[in-house]
């Protein structure tokens, strides 16, 4: 067997590869490193789709703490991202203090997730039995010190199989990369595991206290307190083993959790099935693998993953710069971490903890907000979601309803965090060395037997420089025509004492007719075309 199979048998020691897998796995790696250059894809506002197995701190260990790959080609992206090496044996030891073993090292805590993910084709259709298995991993990091470091998407994702007769076609869409991101989190205190009570209850609500949840609620939703905090949480593999059983059977004993033991393992069934099922080793309880409900839609197989603890040199070091936003609300730049839906807890340093702590300061949806700014007197938030009943977005063209929402938590004289903005707010592409403009289709211009589009371009209501404006993005075909229109971001717009607009006309390669026209500044896309 060659050196890429045994890398395979490395990667996935319990799958027995045959040689029509292994071909169509090179086939399949060759087609993405062939694209990829290509294919680069944008990040868009949307909220990470809940059909991936990027559920990030919700679909390990019942979908926490991570997601990611490794498979056929993550061996490629190792060549670039660095990773701490795994150090030599011995391994941990669960019976025991994980602490007292580091001796220096750094616990890394990986999650191999495989879940269904489906394409569209180019016609629309698919069959109902066709889906990607993508495969990815992420890891959490502790260090000797308490320091806790999240690392997303710490290998590259990449396609596993492919499923179905439309399987093939679905997998030309898929392009393996990697959105990697550094976090660190809430550390675990010197000597928070050794104060514990030995009772489950106190035990629970100290990892409430942990995470910023209210100790009733999370005693009284102990089962989803269980499998989306606790269990993920790097601090379950400090506790005792005595520590961890007093927590799961006062779960188990508060109902909506079944639990069965066969052989070494003790398995924890949800009611809820949108928890899944989680394998713990019955000796020690920690968690080893388990199953979440496909998000991916009806007929397909559930996500798996499967948990990963080894001794490593380091945690991976944040000195990684982030990449610079590629879009903003309102003018306000988010962040690709904002994106990573993996909860606004996970995302929060010391200032946006005491932010959102402040009086008169409401509850935030733990899944719904994410920091794009977190300074010593100013914080932040930004949300997908509208939380005053407003609908996402108009369905006739013109002026778009709001998406988003922004709300800005300042420090006063006195110290305490108040909220002192809170606005709804559109999406917006950022380009590099350009600045997005207000863009209107001129129709007492438009001609829609000509093969012209004209367009009036204006920044806060004044006219701008026509030698600074471009055309950076033009997509043209018989249903539609969409143009991404800018302004050199070393251009000023001068004062005006009277609003207007500058033309700007666009030859296209057909006449105009009655095709929409879409201005891609906006990352849902405006029809310029008003009725």
């Amino acid at each position: 067997m060659d050196a890429l199979s045994n890398r395979v048998r490395d990667l996935a020691p319990n799958v027995e590869p045959t040689p029509g897998a292994i071909a169509g796995a090179r086939e399949q790696l060759a087609r993405a490193i062939a694209a990829e250059p290509s294919r680069g894809r944008r990040r868009t506002w949307r909220m990470p789709a809940l059909s991936t197995p990027n559920l990030r701190l919700l679909t390990a260990v019942v979908a926490v703490v991570t997601v990611a790959v490794i498979a056929v080609g993550a061996f490629v992206a190792s060549q670039v991202l660095s990773r701490p090496e795994i150090a030599a044996p011995p391994a941990v030891d669960f019976a025991r203090p994980v602490q007292d073993q580091l001796n220096g090292r750094t616990l890394r805590i990986a999650t191999v997730t495989e879940g269904p993910q489906r394409y569209d084709l180019p016609d629309g259709s698919a069959s109902s039995d066709s889906y990607l298995l993508v495969r990815s991993v992420s890891a959490s990091y502790v260090s000797a010190d308490g320091s806790v470091t999240h690392v997303f998407e710490d290998e590259p994702s990449s396609l596993a199989s492919t499923h179905g007769p439309d399987g093939p076609a679905m997998a030309e869409s898929f392009v393996a990369g990697s959105d990697r991101s550094v976090q660190e989190s809430t550390r675990i205190p010197e000597g928070w595991t050794e104060g514990l009570p030995a009772d489950g209850p106190g035990i629970l609500d100290a990892f409430a206290e942990r995470h910023g949840l209210d100790a009733a609620a999370a005693t009284a939703e102990s089962v989803p307190t269980l499998l989306v905090y606790v269990l993920p949480d790097p601090a379950w593999y400090f506790l005792t083993v005595a520590q961890r059983e007093a927590v799961v059977d006062t779960v188990v004993a508060g109902g909506g959790l079944s639990r069965r033991v066969e052989g070494a393992d003790i398995f924890l069934s949800a009611d809820d099935d949108l928890l899944g099922v989680t394998r713990m080793a019955r000796e020690s309880l920690v968690p080893v693998s388990g199953s979440t409900p496909s998000w991916a839609g009806d007929g397909l197989p559930a996500s798996t993953w499967t948990n990963e603890v080894s001794f490593v040199d380091a945690a991976p070091s944040r000195s990684e710069p982030d990449a610079a936003p590629t879009s903003a609300c309102d003018g306000v730049p988010i962040p690709d971490s904002a994106y990573a839906g993996t909860g606004l807890s996970s995302l929060l340093d010391d200032n946006g903890r005491a932010a959102i702590a402040g009086e008169g300061v409401p509850e935030l949806g733990e899944e719904e907000w994410a920091p794009v700014e977190q300074s010593e007197d100013r914080v932040v938030l930004w949300s997908w979601s509208l939380h005053d009943g407003s609908t996402p977005r108009d369905s006739e063209p013109g002026e778009p309803a709001a998406t988003h929402e922004l709300v800005t938590i300042t420090r006063d004289g006195g110290g305490g965090w108040a909220v002192t903005s809170w606005s709804q707010c559109l999406m917006t592409q950022l380009v590099d060395g350009y600045r997005t403009v207000d863009v209107a289709l001129d129709a007492a211009a438009a001609d829609p037997a000509a093969a012209r589009m004209p367009l009036l371009v204006s920044e806060g209501g004044c006219p701008v420089d026509a030698a600074a404006i471009e055309l950076l993005q033009e997509n043209q075909n018989t249903d539609v025509v969409e143009v991404l229109v800018a302004l050199r971001d070393d251009v000023q717009t001068p004062a005006c004492a009277d609003s207007g607009a500058t033309p700007f006309t666009i030859d296209l390669d057909e006449p105009l007719g009655s095709r929409p026209v879409i201005d891609l500044a906006y990352l849902e896309g405006r029809n310029l075309r008003v009725p």
